[in-house]
């Protein structure tokens, strides 16, 4: 089974909140506290919820993969 760090969804999700926080640095100090922290906590909300969504989507798959290749298994021992 994949590791969620290891999912495509959460490294794009990463570099997002890597980039919300780079332009938070480059903001005008008039800006930095207000809306750059806003778009910051925005990215991060996102990522969070993104990986959650996706993590049991990936171990459903995965658990569905386990059982079709036990049933494979079972029938093959049937069958011999």
């Amino acid at each position: 089974m994949t590791l969620h760090t290891e999912l495509p969804i959460y490294k794009k999700g990463r570099e997002l909140v890597a980039l919300a926080f780079h332009v938070q640095q480059q903001m005008p100090r008039s800006f930095k506290r207000t809306l750059g922290e806003k778009i910051t906590v925005h990215c991060t909300d996102m990522h969070e919820q993104l990986v959650a969504l996706s993590t049991p989507l990936q171990m459903e798959t995965a658990q569905r993969e386990a059982r079709r290749r036990m049933e494979a298994g079972l029938v093959a021992r049937v069958e011999a």
